[in-house]
């Protein structure tokens, strides 16, 4: 389900947290489906429960899990969740080539330096 790099300097709540937003995102968790619970979840990737708990306590602040007393947390919307973040990335990168553009930068230096920001980022998570 998810995949840690203990070496990273990226936090393993993080990468719990982004790990968990990917599969959100890309609709391999459903609307509604419940996820593994904290203790199984950290027994699973071999970390404290609490790592995973603050994890989950910051999807459900950003909207994407929803929890149920005595239940546990489930998946909120996964396709509009996906839709919603895909406006606000393209929201944000419209601003971003705004500024590039109105500071003098290259369209081809954008994409240039976008692009390895972006592999950057996924060398981390992945």
């Amino acid at each position: 389900m998810l995949n840690l790099d203990l070496q990273s300097r990226v936090p393993i709540f993080e990468q719990i947290k982004a790990g968990l937003a990917r599969l959100i995102y890309l609709g391999v968790l459903a609307s509604d489906e419940q996820l593994p619970t904290v203790r199984s979840l950290a027994e699973q990737l071999g970390v404290n429960p609490n790592t995973v708990q603050k994890a989950y306590q910051q999807l459900e602040a950003n909207g994407l899990i929803y929890p149920v007393a005595g239940r546990g947390n489930f998946v909120r919307g996964g396709m509009a969740a996906r839709k919603e973040k895909h406006e606000s990335i393209q929201n944000r990168l419209r601003q971003l080539a705004g500024e590039a553009r109105d500071a003098g930068f290259p369209e081809s230096m954008a994409i240039l330096i976008l692009r390895k920001v972006y592999n950057e980022r996924g060398e981390q998570h992945d």
